[in-house]
């Protein structure tokens, strides 16, 4: 179920409609007053329209009557009750009008209903607010003010005639097209680079969600009085004639075609998703049940970007362009709903392409999920195959990067990273290659071809892969998709060699001591011939470090979020942060305990093993899209606890105050400040699909009080919020981990002869114990034995002055994010 506010403006208006009759109802009944019907069983309501003769001047003093009986015994109207009232009548008013203006009636009671219900209201008004100015709401709902605490939850029996079909699809129509608007913004960012291209997909896909739950509202009506097609045309003849054209003129004929569509009226067709119908409709009309229709890039032209503005452009050729990005695609995507079982990843039009296969029905759903990627193609024009080459290259990198860590790990082993998380890591690889290089959709469709012949022209005529080049959204997805998988990857490497967190402590301890200086000549180090050339101290950054320790926070490295200030607190935080004891014994301590070198370090590897902490992963609103993206569930996402953590995300970052609609940068990085909270709120929506336990309600009160946001503004703070989490999610954690264990491997070279004089020549038995030499060196230090933690600083130094510890730093240029650090 929607959040109030995430609800359509149709449902909106008609819970608004309920509240006002029957507020007049209880509080008229409360006050004295008595209907026609309370003696005894009321009649059964008519169908619909004008009440006629005795019945409607009954109805018409009831309503009066009702109202004057209110109005001397009640105190001021609330706020809520007002509002609902106002926007009842603006709504109504509007679309009667254009109903009676046009002639479009069917019925003659069907109008004059519309008027009665408008005229009824205006006069409850007149009474119940005298003075107060309406609203100006337009044909907007909005969202009412919640009633208080306590009230009733009214129900409205829905007017199922075709007038209030059309008025309910007007609405709705309205609303979709303020969604592809928003559409429309995130790729338009995107473009400009303000988005990274997950982001902006995963927002698309909320776009598309909300847009199918909002239909859901409208769908019984649409199918009872007519079905889809029918209202769909009639919406969109009701369109042109409001705009002056005559009914003979909107369809014309052709000789020697069956199509009659007057291209001239292309955008208005567009504008109602009528046009997008249509091309649905050739999609069902061609397809058939065991052949797959292969279509190739020319066999109904191709859209060429560089031949200038869709604006610029004649209707007819609007429909060649839509038809030439339209067809091809709907062959490919039968082609993975039918062949490709594995496919990484779904989006909205794919599973609407699956159902319509299964179904032979075109659902409204489909038709704005076809006309968003249509809207997508032409906002990024010349630069539509940006997302592909973004793809592309950043699932290579994952690539390369897992298969380097592969080699660099093949004779290093654990046993806390048994070979089955290696194979994990392979079959990664394995699918980036599948569906980056190996083209499945294309060998399926070569194969179709030489079966049945079935392609129209000569050549294929597209580069490899056409499917996902010919997808900005599944570009978007697809990335998402690896990219989680190599987050995931890093974070579990990361726990369980430990090289990251042992390595923070190092260079915390370091810093606080202030042995990560080093001097340079202020001229550079150029030989001037003078005996006295000044000199300065340079602290060397570990930009890397500083990142990770912004993005997991303090807490995921030290316990309560405190970095240690002195020797002691190094040794104590560090045991508390990988879990073994809380001192380290020198020499005399252990031969006095009777313990060997062997026997220390296995007992610290056992209580490492038991207790070590983990990194915190952050990025809470990306998470919550693994689910249907990474797993391939069909689940969806619940808008409510989406809506509540994207609040608790909200920085206060709104849009430029240039008035361009683009994003500004400078914001980067929002994380979630309440943790606690935002764990609360996905455990309580991962219970709610318990059965042993009762869902709990979310309340979300407090937080829509401070934001107040619409569908619209959801969307908004949802892209930008995901792309700010984008710098962790992303996060090369992989290379960061080879690059730690390479320093604790040089601090253990460095440090191998002080630490054998304290520890024995053994102090550790494999290589996958070089985190404890932090602890060994720290161990040392408490006791004042100051020389291994030197001996260490000088090998980070040298790391650090050789220019690696920023590895990241390419990837985020590439990838257009600028992390405050």
């Amino acid at each position: 179920m929607l959040p109030p506010l995430l609800k359509s403006k149709y449902t909106r208006y008609k819970e608004g409609t309920a509240v006002v009759a029957e507020w007049l109802k209880s509080t008229a009944s409360s006050l004295g007053y008595k209907t026609s019907a309370s003696g005894g069983s009321a009649a059964a309501p008519s169908r619909g329209g004008r009440r006629k003769g005795k019945a409607r001047a009954q109805a018409k003093m009831e309503a009066s009557a009702a109202s004057a009986t209110i109005s001397p015994s009640t105190g001021p109207v609330s706020n809520f009750f007002g509002c609902a009232l106002d926007r009842t009548i603006t709504a109504r008013s509007e679309f009667a009008k254009d109903f009676r203006r046009l002639g479009l009636n069917t019925d003659e009671h069907i109008a004059l209903s519309h008027e009665h219900f408008v005229k009824v209201l205006s006069q409850v008004r007149g009474i119940l607010l005298p003075g107060q100015k309406p609203l100006d709401a337009a044909l907007d709902p909005g969202a009412p003010e919640s009633p208080t605490v306590g009230s009733p939850v009214f129900a409205m029996k829905v007017d199922d005639t075709y007038a209030e079909a059309i008025f309910a699809l007007t609405m709705l129509i309205n609303e979709l097209n303020e969604l592809r608007s928003r559409v429309r913004w995130i790729w338009e960012n995107y473009k400009s680079g303000f988005f990274d291209l997950a982001a902006a997909a995963l927002a698309t896909e909320t776009v598309a969600r909300l847009a199918r739950d909002i239909i859901k509202d409208v769908t019984p009506l649409i199918e009872d009085s007519g079905g889809l097609k029918k209202l769909l045309t009639d919406f969109y003849v009701l369109q042109l004639r409001l705009k002056g054209w005559k009914t003979k003129k909107i369809f014309v004929r052709r000789s020697g075609s069956e199509d009659n569509f007057n291209y001239s009226t292309y955008d208005e067709a567009e504008n109602t998703l009528f046009a997008a119908f249509r091309l649905l409709e050739f999609f069902v009309s061609s397809r058939r049940q065991h052949e797959l229709p292969v279509y190739r890039d020319s066999t109904y032209s191709r859209f060429d970007p560089s031949l200038g503005p869709r604006q610029q452009k004649t209707g007819e050729q609007k429909f060649e362009d839509d038809r030439a990005l339209a067809v091809p695609l709907f062959s490919d995507l039968l082609t993975i709903v039918r062949c490709v079982p594995d496919w990484p990843v779904y989006d909205s039009l794919m599973f609407a392409i699956r159902e319509i296969d299964s179904t032979d029905v075109i659902p409204l759903h489909a038709v704005f999920a076809l006309q968003c990627h249509l809207d997508i193609t032409y906002t990024l024009a010349e630069a539509i195959s940006d997302p592909y080459d973004t793809l592309a290259a950043q699932t290579r990198d994952i690539s390369n990067d897992l298969a380097m860590h592969l080699g660099f790990h093949r004779e290093l082993k654990s046993s806390r990273w048994p070979d089955s998380n290696d194979d994990k890591l392979r079959r990664i690889r394995s699918s980036i290659t599948r569906f980056m290089t190996d083209d499945p959709v294309g060998r399926v469709q070569r194969t179709a071809e030489c079966d049945t012949r079935s392609a129209i022209d000569t050549g294929r005529g597209t580069a490899n892969g056409r499917m996902p080049r010919s997808s900005p959204m599944m570009c978007g997805l697809l990335l998402y998709h690896y990219r989680a998988q190599y987050r995931d990857a890093g974070l579990a490497i990361a726990d369980a060699w430990g090289s990251i967190s042992c390595a923070m402590h190092l260079l915390n301890a370091v810093e606080k001591e202030g042995m990560l200086s080093i001097e340079e000549e202020e001229d550079g180090g150029w030989s001037t011939g003078s005996a006295t050339t000044a000199k300065f101290k340079k602290t060397l950054p570990w930009v890397d470090m500083d990142l990770v320790r912004m993005i997991f926070g303090n807490e995921s490295f030290f316990v309560d979020g405190k970095p240690p200030a002195g020797p002691a607190e190094y040794l104590k935080l560090f045991f508390q942060q990988v879990g073994g004891a809380l001192a380290v014994d020198s020499t005399k301590q252990r031969q006095q305990r009777g313990r060997t070198g062997k026997e220390q370090s296995t007992h610290l590897q056992a209580e490492h093993e038991a207790g070590a902490r983990r990194l915190k992963p952050g990025a809470p609103v990306q998470t919550m899209f693994k689910r249907r993206y990474v797993h391939q569930t069909e689940e969806q996402i619940d808008l409510s606890v989406l809506q509540e953590t994207v609040h608790l995300g909200i920085t206060g970052r709104k849009l430029g105050s240039d008035g361009s609609g683009h994003a500004t940068k400078g914001f980067m990085l929002a994380r979630i400040q309440d943790e606690v909270r935002a764990w609360r709120i996905r455990q309580q929506a991962a219970m709610a699909g318990t059965p042993q336990r009762q869902a709990p309600v979310i309340d979300l009160a407090e937080n829509i009080g401070q934001a107040a946001t619409t569908a619209d503004e959801l969307i908004e703070c949802l892209t930008l919020t995901l792309h700010a989490e984008t710098v962790e999610f992303a996060f090369p954690l992989l290379r960061l981990h080879r690059l730690c264990w390479e320093v604790l491997r040089a601090v253990d070279e460095e440090c191998h002869a002080a630490l054998a004089r304290l520890f024995g020549k053994r102090y550790i038995e494999h290589n996958d114990q070089l985190p404890w030499v932090v602890g060994l060196i720290f161990g040392a230090a408490s006791v004042s034995n100051m020389v291994p933690l030197k001996l260490a600083a000088r090998a980070l130094r040298v790391f650090l002055d050789s220019g690696r510890g920023d590895v990241a730093q390419d990837m985020y240029v590439k990838m257009l994010i600028r992390p405050d650090v």
